[in-house]
């Protein structure tokens, strides 16, 4: 159902850049963005579909539930390191840190 929508939406895109309508554009790219979005959580590691009952979507959901939460409690005595963690903490399948690149963070002790 979401593949079938996605394709509606890109359909609209193509129209309102056809007839010069940014505001069409934007709402349907919005929406674009929502449904990529919504595929991405519904699909696993290498396009497979996450089995929702199995032990490790269990474990995977409360790892993440538990950093989010982490997070929120940091946030409270550090504001913006709990930003840089919220953008660089990446969760799913596997957790890992992935530092920006552009604006590398010197840590000290």
């Amino acid at each position: 159902m979401n593949r079938r929508r996605l394709a509606e939406v890109d359909d609209d895109i193509d129209d309102a850049m056809r007839m010069n309508d940014p505001v069409r554009r934007a709402l349907a790219e919005s929406e674009r963005g929502f449904l990529l979005a919504e595929l991405a959580r519904a699909v696993g590691l290498g396009g497979r579909l996450r089995s929702v009952g199995s032990d490790s979507e269990r474990a995977r959901t409360a790892v993440a539930r538990s950093i989010r939460y982490s997070l929120d409690q940091l946030g409270r005595q550090h504001p913006a390191l709990r930003a840089h963690l919220q953008h660089a903490v990446q969760t799913g399948t596997y957790c890992r840190y992935v530092d920006d690149p552009l604006n590398p963070i010197t840590w000290s002790t």
